[in-house]
């Protein structure tokens, strides 16, 4: 049974190294507005944030590549340890494809809005991918569990 856990901790220990995306912060403190000025300094541009943020553990993730620096932020929900409520890959510049979905209005911005599609598993899925561009930051917005109009009143309150 030792054996086991020690390969246990080995294994995690290694995959955690070689994964390619390094975590910023886990953050739920009221220190969040040092954690955002430090990850904006890092990749350049201004993090949009929902007002509301005190409702949701936040982890941010370094999405570095070599031609873009961007961020995934998970919000995860207070409530249910680990379910991720939406997520959020925002990055530097107004380069996003607003061709393809539903156009809709996030306060003044423009965006478009694609649903999940249907499954066998899942005939009538919620949610999907809300897109738009907010000053000079690119955002794209998924969830499973959140409505097409509770994705745009969110999106709406992101500063």
């Amino acid at each position: 049974m030792e054996i086991i856990k020690k390969t246990t901790v080995a294994l995690i220990l290694t995959c955690a190294l070689l994964m390619p995306i390094r975590a910023f912060a886990y953050t739920e403190s009221l220190d969040l507005k040092s954690e955002l000025s430090r990850i904006e300094e890092q990749v350049n541009f201004h993090v949009l944030i929902p007002e509301n943020y005190t409702n949701w553990k936040m982890i941010f993730k370094n999405l570095d590549t070599e031609n873009s620096k961007s961020i995934l932020i998970t919000f995860q929900d207070k409530g249910a340890e680990g379910k991720y409520v939406f997520e959020s890959i925002q990055k530097k510049g107004t380069n996003v494809n607003l061709r393809s979905g539903e156009h809709v209005i996030i306060s003044k911005y423009h965006g478009t809005f694609t649903p999940w599609s249907p499954s066998r598993n899942n005939p009538v899925p919620s949610g999907g991918i809300l897109k738009w561009v907010q000053n000079d930051t690119s955002v794209e917005l998924k969830s499973s569990y959140m409505s097409k109009e509770e994705m745009i009143k969110l999106a709406s309150k992101m500063k």
